[in-house]
């Protein structure tokens, strides 16, 4: 009933709504309030730490870039910042979950053919030029949190042809009902591989309590006409020290 409410409410928002900034920029808020209230009903203990200058929840133009463990990684950090997220199209057509991260405003990517990245780098550079904070998972898909994947830096090419700040994200999953984030329960919280999302879901729900940390790590600093390449592994450098910290 939740999901079907923020879905309506999406479509009425588009319908009174022209501009598509605008359809964005109320979607990003009312995803928001939709984590907030998930957050609070799977009791998901989130922790924010900041190393950096501290950022306000609002809008800035920033491409934000975490690792990805599991669908709930979207409602830790939506709670934190307003933002466009950046999925897959293969979730797009997934039941009720596309319908709901196309009622978010996410923007559905093709990373296997150039053509399409080509277009999706471009949609994304317009994101950032408009003033709207993007979420990008390099990484491309989730794992099961015992490592870091390879980080694909096609789509970071937006940051740099729209010289938007970027900043890491690490996102790591201390405890699940009490007890420490290990290979035991990590199936409860992580979604990767085959995982089927309803039954993952179901079984979430029943958890009484999940903890969560979201380190907000240094703005990577801009080198001039730096590559994504460059952009990738110093990303990646900062995220790693932070996940396998202890």
């Amino acid at each position: 009933m939740v999901f079907l409410s923020f879905v309506i409410a999406s479509l009425l928002l588009r319908l009174v709504t022209w501009s598509p900034y605008q359809r964005r920029l109320r979607a990003t808020h009312l995803s928001q309030l939709l984590a907030r209230f998930l957050r609070r009903l799977l009791n998901l203990r989130c922790t924010v730490e900041q190393s950096g200058r501290p950022l306000e929840g609002v809008h800035q133009g920033l491409l934000l870039v975490p690792n990805h463990l599991s669908y709930l990684d979207v409602v830790v950090i939506a709670a934190v910042f307003p933002a466009v997220f950046v999925t897959s199209r293969e979730i797009q057509v997934t039941p009720i979950l596309g319908a709901v991260t196309k009622a978010a405003g996410c923007v559905f990517v093709e990373r296997r053919h150039k053509a399409d990245i080509l277009s999706d780098i471009d949609q994304l550079s317009a994101l950032l030029n408009s003033g709207l904070n993007v979420v990008l998972f390099p990484e491309g898909t989730t794992s099961a949190g015992d490592r870091l994947m390879e980080f694909k830096r096609s789509l970071l090419e937006s940051a740099v042809r729209s010289r938007s700040r970027v900043i890491p994200l690490c996102l790591r999953y201390d405890g699940v009902d009490g007890h420490s984030f290990d290979a035991s329960n990590r199936d409860q919280v992580a979604w990767y591989g085959d995982m089927k999302f309803f039954p993952h879901f179901w079984q979430l729900m029943s958890r009484r309590s999940i903890d969560v940390r979201l380190f907000v790590l240094n703005e990577v600093a801009f080198r001039g006409h730096r590559s994504r390449k460059r952009l990738t592994h110093d990303v990646k450098s900062q995220i790693a020290d932070c996940f396998h910290a202890t």
